[in-house]
């Protein structure tokens, strides 16, 4: 039985196959790293994957948000071996996930935009040139959490129009003060600020949202001119699939091409070692 595990900040998608056949899929919580230790990684494997391990897994991939270092991969590692004591694991970037999901073997320019983002050139195998993404506090441009954010912000400023910051506090069902609490008082506040994108995404007709959503894609869109290529640009995440139109045009009017936008990475990652078997 082989594994492979696409996980984000939010999600991670996992899926138990073989050369020919998908068996099972499963979703838990992110298990990115930098938030989540590795008793915490190792505690979410075995008791959420426990029931599909009736055969071992001998082959692990996992690609994981914040696992761009040597010593980061070992941490994810040392946290899944003991669940799956029979399984060779290998660790990658989410990064890699997504070029060899939309790439497959070609060369090209590729980025994730979720609840974080990240760029990369892909030569066809590797990650050859690579913008240090930063999180959410200091990166993460075009994200989910950029754009929750921003709206955050403008919301609590009284910066939108009466009638959209009443909805807007109506969707979220939070007062200013439970909002603040929430960004700076409990845990994965990333997860709360990107989950706000869903409104923005709502009311993107709305001028201000409009001006909102233009103002924070440019970043990323600014930050895959950076690379100097003119390789096509294949993304993954949900806020890529979501505002797949935007960032086309914006992405347009830097020079750049937008050949291909996924939701999730999981379903090419499969196929990819389907078809390359163990190597």
């Amino acid at each position: 039985m082989w594994l492979v595990a696409d996980s984000g900040s939010t999600k991670t998608d996992w899926v138990f196959f073989d050369k020919n056949t998908i068996h099972t899929k499963i979703q838990t919580p992110g298990l990115n790293p930098l938030f989540t230790s590795e008793e915490e990684i190792h505690s979410i494997a075995k008791q959420q994957l426990a029931a599909e391990l009736r055969q071992p897994v001998t082959n692990l991939w996992f690609y994981g948000a914040g696992c761009e270092s040597s010593a980061v991969s070992r941490q994810v590692v040392n946290a899944l071996q003991p669940a799956f004591v029979q399984a060779h694991i290998q660790v990658n970037s989410d990064l890699l996930a997504t070029a060899q999901a939309t790439c497959g073997k070609d060369a090209g320019l590729v980025g994730i935009v979720g609840t974080g983002s990240n760029t990369g050139l892909f030569d066809g195998a590797s990650i050859t040139t690579h913008i240090k993404p930063l999180g959410y506090i200091l990166g993460d441009e075009g994200s989910g959490t950029a754009l929750g954010k921003t709206m955050l912000t403008k919301l609590l400023r009284d910066e939108f129009n009466a009638p959209l910051t009443q909805q807007l506090f109506s969707h979220l069902g939070l007062t200013y003060e439970q909002i603040l609490q929430k960004v700076y008082h409990t845990p994965y506040a990333n997860r709360f600020i990107a989950s706000c994108t869903k409104w923005v995404h709502h009311y993107q007709d709305e001028p201000a949202m409009q001006q909102l959503i233009y103002h924070e894609l440019t970043k990323f869109a600014r930050l895959l001119k950076k690379y100097n290529s003119s390789l096509p640009i294949s993304l993954s995440g949900s806020v890529a699939y979501a505002f797949k139109p935007q960032l086309q045009k914006l992405l347009q009017a830097e020079g750049l091409v937008l050949k291909r936008v996924i939701k999730a990475p999981i379903d090419g990652l499969v196929r990819y070692h389907q078809q390359a078997g163990l190597h």
